[in-house]
Order: C-alpha cells, then structure tokens, then sequence
C-alpha cells in the first residue's frame, strides 16, 4: 500500500523561569573550568506544532513534547545548541529532561570569556533532529518565525557547530560520555565489541580487518577517557531489526530475513553490508567483494617431470579506508622443480592477482551556510488570525450582546485568496419564538449577499469557522456540538457530553483544531474540550471552576491552533475573576482588581489581547502580551477608560489580523449620562490604540467584529446590518442588511468568521 512520509519534526519549546538547575559539572582539575556547568535540569514548555501528516504518532497532524526523543537536539536564539540526554518525564506541552553542553561547545564559544553556558531561559528555541549526514534539519523557519524572529544568523550558528564537530561523520562515539579508554590515540583503528565498546585492532588477520569500524580522532576530549571515531562507513539508523551480536559484520544473503547474515556465504561472492552497532543502527560499508584465498603451491615436480599446477588465484584487496586503494592479493607460490634425475618440472604458474581495493569515495562536501542578508530578512506576511470565541454579556445595564466568533478575536475572517474572503455569521431573530440561524456569503459580495443556510438542524447560539469555509462549529441550548465539513451543506453531532450548552466556540484556521466552553455545568463546573479532528471527536482539556477561579467568558484558538486563551470574570455587576489562562496554565493572576469578558490571539500565539473592566469603579480595560501570554508580558495597560471619562465602562469584543499587527476592540460605557459604544485600533501590534467613532452611532450597540488574516478586511455588525471597512477602520460601508425580519421583532448578527 502506498505511503507518505512523515515531516521533520520541528518544534518551538522554552526553558520555563524557575525550573533551570545544574546537573552536573565538568571535572578537570588542569582546566581552568574545572566544576563548570556540564548539563541543566530543565523543565521545558512546548509549543504544539501542526501539519499535514495523518501519520505522525502519537498525535496525528502534530509534533508536541511526547515526540521528544533522547539524542534529539535544541538551539536558542543565542547560537547556542544542547542535546537531550535524559527525559523524566512528558507531555504534549511540557518536557522534564535533561540537556548538555556538548564537549562544552557553548563555553568555549561564549565571546565575553567568562564561560557562561547557561540556556535561555523564558526564550522560544527549536527542537530538532540531526540527519544521517550528521547536520541538523530545520525546516518550516519561515512559518515559525513568530517564534523565533526573523534573525537567521542564528540557524547559520545552530548549523556550523554540527559542520565544525559532526557527531557521526568525524567525531562518532556509541556512548558520548564513557570514560573507558586509555592507551589510545589518534590514528589508531578500532573495531567494535559486543559490549559497545571501541577495542583497538592490532593484527591484520582477515577477521578483524573487515571487523574495523574506524580511526580514532579524538582521545580525552573534554574528559580524560573519552574517545571519538571517523567511521569507516556512513552511520544508518532506522534500520530492520538486526540478526547477530553488537560489532557483527552482516553479509548480504537473499536467502535470509531483511538479506543479511552474521556469516558469509559458502558459496558465490561474499558481501559484507554493515558493522552492527545496535538492533537497528549500524555502520554501512563501502562496497568490497572478498572472493577466493591464496592459490596453493604447486605439486613438487616427480622424477618423470610433471608440472606443477598453478596456483589459486589470491583474494582481492579489500576496500581501503578514506579513499585508499585495497592492496593485490598475493600471487600463488611457483611449482617445485623436479628431481635432478627427472625431466625438470614446469615452473607452477603464478597466482592470478587480487584486484586492487575499490578506492573509497570522497566525502560529501557540506553545503555552504546560508548568507546573511545585508539589510535583514524580509518579514513574512502574516498568517491568518485565529478564531475567537463570544463575547459575554455586557453589564452596567447594558443588554448583554451575544459573543462574537471571529478568526483575530471576537469575529472570525476566513480568507480564501489575497482578493476573496468567505463570510460566516450568527443570525438572531428576536420574534416570538426566536429563531436562530447561520448565513454565508462572501466578500466582495456575490449578487445575493448574504445566504440563510436552511440545513442546519438546531437554532445555533454560537458559531465559528475555518477560513476556506469548510469546517464550521456551532452549539445551541442543550445541543452539545453540530459541526460541517463541507461548508454547511451537511451537519453531524457530537455526542461527547451532548446533553449540554456550549457558551463560546474556537476554531483555527483549517478547523482541523476546534474548542469549546461549555456553560455551568455540576458543581459550578465550566469545561474546555478539545477537537484535533475537524470536530470529528472531542476530548475534555481542562475545567474551571467558579468559585476560586471565576466564570470563564471565552474561549480564543491561535490560527495553527497551538496555543488557546481563557479568562475569568464574575457575574455581571459582580467583579472579581480576573485570572488569564494560556494552554490551561495560569499567566495572569489579579482576581481583586479585574473581570476578563473577551480575548483574541493571533495565528501563533505571539500576540494575545484580553478586554474586560476593573472592579469598581468599573472602567473598561485593554491588555496586550507579545511572547504568547508568558507571565509578566501583560503590563502595562494598553487602555482604560478611565482616562476617557467613560465610566462603568468595559470592553466586550475583540479581534486581530493574523500576525497581530492590526487590533480591534469594541467597548460600551457612560459619557455624559448617555449610553456609548465604540472602537480602539491599533495598527503596530498593540504597543498603541487610538480611538475611533462608531460608524453606525455612538448610541448603536455593536454585536460583532472580526479582522482578516492579512488585516486587510475589516468588518463589524450592528442589528440586522454587517459592515465593512478596507482602509483599517477609516472608512465603513453596508456589507448586508437582513431585510426580511417578521413583524413584530428584531434581528442582529451576533457572530462573524471572515
């Protein structure tokens, strides 16, 4: 059956403040860093990586913590690189391990010369592979460059340390850190026991030259009994299980499993393949032929002076390492003369001699280091922004709007191409009964705008959708979860805890990870559940519960679907709350002063915006983090209203362009004893917002918004009407307006997904 490969892994992780600890030390006492820092105690917090592959294991379509490997690598913004050595314990965001310093790679190259080897700590890295070749193997940098920067000079760094000491190529070692060997040197050759050991080769009898396994290169660096190897062949992993012994030579033989044998064969051309050096690693030889062996004198010559017969032709040379030719094999020993009596006996012919060695390829030159740009790497455009979840309820007296659903924040904007983005909103009838509907659309609008989709089966509360428009998640009063992938067109259940509301839907940009808040639940119990599937099944990720915690307003999902915000406030009128969750973890914690209504984050996570109001007096807050919601990210405020005399006050939607550049964010408060609602922008990651007027009125109450991923459509809606604006909240136009409301009642779109 046909198969795909599987990507590389690659993967952002960081050092988490706190957890750094020394593991042990380098012991020296000649060096002048003798008891310096060897290895660190780490806890290490992951950053889920998504991609394309239904085969990565054990998560499908994502590398995270549990695809951590020991021997596997991590590099630091700083050009600094460590190797996994132990990991205690893991999970898919989070990594209790140890990691080294290498021969003390990173010490020796610290340029202010005190010898600091210490990791970073609190900063994104990248956790890699090294390949077959022995250099390291990161790709997909320009999507990660939210987590890494756009300052490359560090990959060139990350690179050129594996060129300048290559781990399987010129400096191979089965165990890095045994202290064994004593009486070697450099030059030497050694073959491989059955132990793991390098054990030097003194003769050179057939059995231990085909046994060499390499030269030593390397004695007591950087610790007295250490030892280092250029393998005489390309180091393999990966392999079929082995047959025989560590430091077996395994012949090709067709007629055994995987064609390889601990013995040559009797019979034909004996090829020796590999020199095992565990169940599925091993070294792969050049390929040499042994044939035949020395050719026998030939008979002495009788009286009657018989020829001698020839002599068999000798064995060929074998291969000879780094490129040197094999030596002949030796020639046959001439016949016996015959008797003085007897006619003289013919002179034995020679052995035939062994051909020469097949001279050993020259190495594969290393690729050249990428060059630096003179002016800096361009930055990436941005990716699309991720779902967000609704709103809550406003307060103050203020109706409470339904949430918004969006792709920055509180409005989800599904871009289809540069020119064309796809429309998914929430429609709310208030006749009596209510009804409840989806419509789509497109932008530029299509001759009929805005369409009612009239298959779905439940009058939805919530809404959300990826950005091609395949994949949409809604719930309604007692629903559980109902989901498409096909655009609307057909709908199906979730069953997983079914029977219950869900108050705020997520999903990334593809739909392939989609999350869900439910409403109060047992035991004032509010649960996040997770999808990973295109909502084909859901799992519980964590609950909160309202007492110490408070109730928990939204829920937001970066576009790749790595990382997801929460926040708490208490009931409306009630303050308190005031705690921010990322991935489940606590970030920010000021459950006196602040009440968390709505939150937005950009496709990876970098950018996190969360509005609410402090407690009383109530003014409406701004809070922004730029390093994924790290604590000590969110100061100082970005806004409050109290500056703006707009008091019991709060801010209840929000949302952002992909790459968090542009940011929008909706408030509702009292100026001058009058009811207002209106907008800050921000157009430089949200180090600044500016105010900007309702484009309906001051008095209109705004229900949704939603930024696209480029930041170049920006939209809003106000009662039965959706509004557009293409010169970053500028200038406003009429998108659509629902006409056909029944009389009596009202209409409003409470979500949108562009």
């Amino acid at each position: 059956m046909a198969q795909l490969i599987l990507p590389p892994l690659v993967v952002p992780a960081l050092v988490r403040t706190g957890s750094l600890s020394v593991n042990n030390t380098y012991s020296n006492p000649s060096s002048v860093w003798n008891g310096s820092a060897f290895s660190f105690s780490v806890i290490l917090d992951v950053t889920p990586i998504t991609n394309s592959s239904e085969d990565t294991t054990p998560t499908a379509y994502e590398y995270n913590g549990l695809d951590f490997e020991v021997g596997m690598w991590i590099g630091f913004p700083d050009g600094t690189t460590y190797k996994i050595t132990s990991i205690a314990s893991a999970t898919s965001i989070q990594v209790n391990c140890v990691i080294e310093d290498s021969d003390l790679f990173n010490l020796l190259n610290n340029t202010a010369g005190d010898g600091n080897n210490y990791p970073q700590v609190n900063t994104n890295g990248l956790v890699f592979k090294i390949a077959n070749d022995g250099l390291p193997i990161i790709t997909t940098t320009t999507q990660l460059t939210y987590f890494i920067g756009n300052l490359s000079q560090w990959l060139n760094d990350i690179h050129d340390r594996f060129r300048f000491r290559n781990y399987l190529t010129d400096f191979f070692a089965i165990n890095p850190n045994s202290t064994l060997y004593s009486g070697f040197a450099e030059g030497d050759f050694v073959k491989i026991n059955s132990s793991s050991v390098f054990i030097k080769v003194t003769t050179n009898n057939q059995s231990d030259i085909l046994s060499i396994a390499g030269i030593v290169t390397s004695v007591d660096t950087p610790t007295t009994g250490n030892l280092r190897v250029r393998p005489v062949g390309r180091i393999v992993s990966g392999l079929p299980t082995l047959p025989g012994s560590i430091g077996d030579v395994l012949y090709f033989d067709p007629t055994q499993p995987n064609n390889l044998s601990v013995t040559a064969p009797s019979t034909g051309v004996a090829l020796p393949v590999y020199i095992k050096i565990d169940s599925t690693t091993a070294i792969l030889l050049p390929k040499a032929i042994s044939s035949g062996g020395t050719g026998t004198s030939g008979t002495s010559g009788s009286s009657n002076g018989t020829a001698g017969t020839s002599g068999l032709s000798g064995s060929s040379g074998l291969s000879g390492s780094s490129g040197s030719s094999g030596s002949s094999g030796t020639a046959g020993t001439s016949g016996t003369s015959g008797s003085s009596n007897g006619t003289a006996g013919t002179s034995g012919s020679s052995g035939t001699a062994g051909s020469s060695g097949t001279a050993g390829s020259s190495g594969t030159a290393g690729s050249s280091g990428t060059s630096g740009s003179s002016n800096g790497t361009a930055g990436t455009s941005g990716s699309s922004g991720s779902s967000g979840s609704s709103g809550s309820s406003g307060s103050s007296g203020t109706a409470g709007t339904s949430g918004v659903t969006f792709k920055g924040t509180s409005g989800s904007i599904i871009i289809l191409n540069p020119n064309t983005y796809y429309v998914v909103a929430r429609y709310y009838n208030t006749i009596t009964p209510a009804q409840s509907s989806i419509w789509q659309g497109e932008y530029p609008a299509g001759t009929s705008g805005m369409t009612q989709n009239l298959t779905i089966p439940i009058l939805p509360t919530v809404s959300d959708a990826s950005t091609d428009g395949d994949f949409i998640i809604t719930s309604g009063v007692n629903e559980g979860i109902i989901y498409s992938n096909d655009a609307g067109v057909t709908w199906a259940y979730n069953d997983v805890y079914s029977s219950i509301t869900y108050a705020s839907v997520a999903s990334s940009y593809s739909g392939q990870y989609s999350y869900a808040l439910s409403a109060i639940q047992a035991s004032n119990i509010y649960r996040v559940i997770k999808s990973v599937n295109f909502g084909g099944s859901f799992t519980a990720v964590t609950f909160f519960d309202s007492g110490p915690d408070g109730i928990p307003n939204f829920v937001a999902v970066s576009g790749d679907g790595s990382y997801w915000l929460t926040a708490t406030g208490n009931l409306a009128n009630t303050c308190g709350g005031g705690k921010i969750f990322v991935n489940s973890g606590l970030v920010l914690n000021v459950s006196s002063t602040y009440q968390w209504i709505t939150g937005a984050v950009s496709y990876y996570g970098q950018y996190i915006m969360v509005g609410g109001r402090s407690c009383n007096p109530y003014y409406g807050t701004l809070l922004v983090s730029s390093n994924y919601g790290t604590n000590g990210s969110w100061a100082p405020t970005r806004v409050d209203l109290a500056a703006y005399g707009i008091y019991s006050s709060q801010f209840y939607l929000t949302a952002m362009s992909g790459n968090g550049e542009y940011m929008m964010a909706v408030y509702t408060g009292t100026l001058s004893a009058s009811l207002v609602y209106g907008l800050f922008i921000s157009s430089d990651n949200g180090l600044t917002f500016s105010q900007i007027a309702n484009p309906v009125s001051s008095s209109a109450v705004i229900d949704a918004i939603a930024i696209s991923d480029d930041g170049d459509l920006w939209m809003l809606s106000s009662g039965p009407s959706i509004y557009y604006s293409i010169d970053y909240g500028s200038s406003w136009y009429i998108y659509f307006t629902e006409t056909t409301i029944p009389s009596p009642g009202s209409g409003l779109f409470t979500s949108l997904s562009v």
